[in-house]
């Protein structure tokens, strides 16, 4: 999702999309962490996989050639919107993060606003908001495939699930029973567009999203 300096950018001048960023606009004066690890290289991964490798190349290339700062991580991009600056002092006002880091900045009083990109798009699009979802597995051949059963119904039960969404990290529940009460700022698939991504597809995609994203990012 995006965060935005509300003291630095008017409600009406907000990107409405990722791809916003590559525009004249927002030249120097966006932030994200470097795409090559974490949930910002599965967004590139997410990215190559849904509108192709061609147009997800011309986007990351067109934030380059945009002057794109570059953050250690997605704390990090939260942190300098919400000052207005990098710590080497370059004025940022619009950043890509994760939802847990922008409520940080939230809880800790800075002036920013939580923009879930692509929300209103067709539902033919595949464009959306990506909501990458937590994964659990049971590895086959395992030595304890009991104990490991339990514990996969224990962390996909209600309770489990009403803890993480309450927790700190606030993540989304997905059983319908569980009524857990979010922050006012989060939205979910069911209120605004979901990016329809085929994550099997997107780790297909994995190998030659991050040989580009690592040659082209790699002097940041």
């Amino acid at each position: 999702m995006l965060v935005v300096n509300t003291n630095l950018v008017k409600p009406e001048d907000w990107p409405k999309s990722l791809l916003d960023l590559t525009k004249a606009r927002w030249k120097g004066r966006a932030v994200m962490a470097k795409p090559v690890f974490g949930t910002s290289a599965t967004q590139g991964a997410c990215l190559f996989s849904v509108l192709g490798s061609d147009q997800a190349k011309e986007y990351y290339l067109g934030l380059k050639a945009n002057g794109v700062q570059i953050a250690a991580g997605n704390r990090d991009v939260a942190r300098s919107v919400g000052q207005g600056r990098t710590p080497t002092g370059q004025t940022v006002v619009v950043g890509i993060t994760d939802t847990d880091d922008a409520l940080e900045e939230f809880k800790d009083g800075s002036p920013v606003a939580m923009i879930f990109p692509d929300r209103d798009r067709l539902k033919d699009d595949k464009m959306g908001t990506l909501f990458i979802p937590n994964t659990l597995c049971i590895i086959k051949g395992g030595p304890n495939p009991d104990g490991a059963r339990k514990l996969v119904d224990y962390l996909l039960s209600p309770e489990v699930e009403t803890q993480l969404a309450e927790s700190a990290s606030h993540q989304i529940p997905l059983n319908p029973d569980v009524k857990a009460k979010l922050p006012s700022e989060m939205e979910t698939p069911a209120t605004v567009k979901a990016m329809d991504v085929n994550f099997e597809k997107a780790a297909d995609a994995w190998d030659e999203a991050y040989e580009f994203l690592s040659r082209e990012f790699r002097d940041y």
